[in-house]
């Protein structure tokens, strides 16, 4: 799955489960990285796994990092990574696990002003991609595998 240039996604409409329209290359986009929601990784791990898929397929995005709120249930999470895209969605796939498991909760890619209850605050935060070996053994994928393949053995 390549989407290499975000200005030459296309842009059909589609919805998600809520009912939002997402373009297709946003559903690109989700079909790429929400597999790795299956990762045994908190929002830390997952984010530099998910900073790695999007940078070897320049994909632009920021990393963050600061504290996430429910302000309905005064829960706050001091420390949380999460990623935004330059079309202003965010894509977290941990906020439920530190807040709870429930619809009302972002998951995935979206956009905040959809929970309006949930507040992100924080700064750009700059990583380094992770190498593959260490990206194989946090998701046991390798997306490099066809590079490696075209390597001399040593």
């Amino acid at each position: 799955m390549q989407l290499k240039d975000s200005k030459s996604w296309d842009y059909k409409p589609a919805r998600d489960k809520k009912n939002n329209i997402y373009s297709t290359g946003m559903l690109r986009l989700h079909e790429l990285l929400t597999p790795y929601d299956a990762c045994n990784l908190e929002c830390d791990g997952l984010t530099r796994v998910l900073h790695t898929v999007l940078r070897c397929d320049d994909i632009e995005h920021s990393c963050f990092v600061g504290s996430l709120t429910d302000t309905r249930q005064e829960k706050h999470i001091p420390l949380h990574f999460w990623i935004e895209l330059p079309d202003g969605r965010t894509v977290d796939y941990r906020a439920r696990m530190w807040i709870r498991e429930a619809d009302d909760i972002p998951h995935g890619i979206f956009n905040k002003a959809d929970y309006p209850h949930i507040q992100y605050s924080g700064q750009k935060t700059t990583l380094e991609p992770l190498s593959p070996i260490l990206f194989e053994a946090l998701t046991m994928k390798n997306p490099f595998e066809g590079f490696l393949k075209n390597q001399p053995n040593e």
